[in-house]
């Protein structure tokens, strides 16, 4: 039997706890559902790392997703509710280009270069301006990588 992905299905993280004014309780109420928390020490300068604890199994999870079935929710973590990311079923050629597109949308947005302007680079080698925010070595060497993704 297949997985499901994971992209289908809500999620909950335990980071988002702080946000809405639950950080330091020992339990959260999800969907009717009571989910014990723990917390961690994070390093050496303080504070601490909020987890859920998986209802099925008793594992420390970051994400708690939820699953309708059957006009019942479950929730659990990705390993109990037989759920996968997308991709593990990738091929090993498919997850390199993948990555390797990701990573020339990373570089172009940290060097402000629209789509338009790499296409214009794989055909004319165009070099934009460095953005103000960014050192000239890190510029160069973005540059330089981004040049030999696109080319």
């Amino acid at each position: 039997m297949q997985k499901d992905l994971v992209e289908h299905y809500p999620y909950y993280k335990s980071s988002q706890m702080k946000d809405i004014g639950l950080f330091g309780v020992d339990e959260v109420e999800i969907q009717g559902v009571k989910i014990k928390m723990d917390y961690t020490p994070c390093n050496s300068y303080g504070g601490k790392r909020a987890w859920f604890i998986c209802p099925v199994c008793g594992k420390r999870i970051m994400k708690l997703f939820e699953i309708e079935k059957e006009d019942s929710i479950t929730l659990g973590c990705r390993g109990c509710l037989n759920l996968t990311y997308r991709s593990t079923r990738m091929t090993l050629d498919r997850r390199a280009s993948y990555k390797k597109a990701k990573r020339i949308v990373e570089i172009s947005k940290l060097l402000n270069i629209n789509r338009v302007d790499i296409e214009r680079f794989r055909m004319w080698k165009i070099r934009k301006r460095k953005p103000k925010n960014i050192y000239i070595k890190t510029y160069q060497r973005l540059y330089q990588e981004l040049k030999e993704l696109v080319c």
